[in-house]
């Protein structure tokens, strides 16, 4: 339970920054990511899905930090941060 309130404390936190210096689809991407995570009980949680919608947010954040021509997208951040994720979504690996 503990663990859970940090969490959540964390993730307003996140929020109000995100509000205040992050881009409008940021912030909208944000509240997509954030909403998705609480409509649904954990049981019925798509972990597929809450890693996609991470990974776009990611990829929002790394826009608005200068690189609003990117080319990667959130498959590339996951393919970074998971070993398998280009097995669970079938995207390919892209290295040029």
């Amino acid at each position: 339970k503990k663990a859970q309130q940090k969490f959540n404390q964390n993730m307003l936190d996140l929020g109000v920054k995100l509000f205040f210096f992050a881009s409008d689809e940021t912030v909208k991407k944000y509240i997509e990511f954030r909403h998705y995570g609480l409509q649904r009980a954990e049981e019925n949680l798509d972990p597929y899905e809450m890693l996609k919608l991470y990974g776009q947010l990611i990829t929002e954040i790394r826009r608005d930090l200068g690189h609003d021509k990117t080319q990667c997208d959130h498959n590339d951040f996951l393919n970074i941060m998971l070993t398998d994720w280009w097995k669970i979504s079938g995207s390919e690996i892209k290295t040029t």
